[in-house]
C-alpha cells in the first residue's frame, strides 16, 4: 500500500489473520480453503515449455477519454484486463469497441478502486457492469486488475482457451472473498 513506509503491506479487504498480543499469537479468523489449482500438471508443462508469452494488455478507464485512443492498447493483445471505475463501469462510449474485443478474446472486468469486488447485478446502464457482462467480459471479482491479468495470461500461455478459459478465470475470481 505504500513504496517506502514501515508499514508498506495491507492485507486489504481481508484484514489481519492475526495479531501478537503479550507473546501470543491470537487468531482473527481462519485462513479459507485454498482454490482448486490454476494449471493442471500438463499445462504447467506446457507453460514452461513456451518461449514467449502471449500479449495481455491493461486498459484503465479514463472519464474524459474517447473510445479509440484510450483503447489503443487492445491493438494487438491477445487479451486484456480492463481496469474500471467503481464496481465496474465505463464510459458509454467505450462499450461498443469494448464489446467488440471481447467477441474475439478473453476480455477481464475488474475495479481499479483497489478494494471491493466487481459487481455483478446492481448497475444496468449503458457501461455499468451488468451490461459489460453481458456482452462478454469476464469478472475478474476481487481481483486487481495486475492479479486478473497475470492469472488470464498464465491461463492463455498453458493453452487454456474458450469456455474452458472462461470457466476456470471465473471460479478462480468468485472466491472466496476476504474475511475480516
Amino acid at each position: 500500500r505504500h513504496t517506502c513506509s514501515l508499514d508498506a503491506f495491507s492485507a486489504g479487504d481481508s484484514g489481519p489473520l492475526a495479531r501478537h498480543c503479550e507473546g501470543r499469537v491470537e487468531f482473527l479468523a481462519r485462513p479459507a480453503a485454498p482454490p482448486s489449482a490454476l494449471l493442471s500438471g500438463v499445462e504447467r508443462r506446457r507453460l514452461g515449455e513456451r518461449k514467449t508469452l502471449p500479449h495481455v494488455a491493461i486498459v484503465e478507464a479514463l472519464f474524459d477519454a474517447p473510445a479509440d485512443p484510450a483503447l489503443v492498447a487492445l491493438e494487438g493483445a491477445q487479451a486484456a484486463v480492463l481496469a474500471a471505475f467503481g464496481a465496474g463501469h465505463v464510459p458509454e462510449s467505450w462499450v461498443d469497441r469494448l464489446a467488440q474485443f471481447a467477441r474475439r478474446h478473453p476480455l477481464v472486468l475488474a475495479s481499479r478502486t483497489g478494494g471491493g469486488p466487481v459487481l455483478a447485478a446492481t448497475y444496468a446502464y449503458r457501461g455499468a457492469e451488468i451490461d459489460l457482462l453481458g456482452q462478454g467480459l469476464i469478472s475478474a471479482g476481487w481481483l486487481a486488475p495486475a492479479k486478473a491479468r497475470l492469472a488470464l495470461l498464465l491461463l492463455l500461455a498453458a493453452g487454456v482457451e474458450g469456455d474452458d478459459l472462461r470457466a476456470r478465470f471465473s471460479e478462480l475470481a468468485a472466491g472466496p472473498p476476504p474475511r475480516r
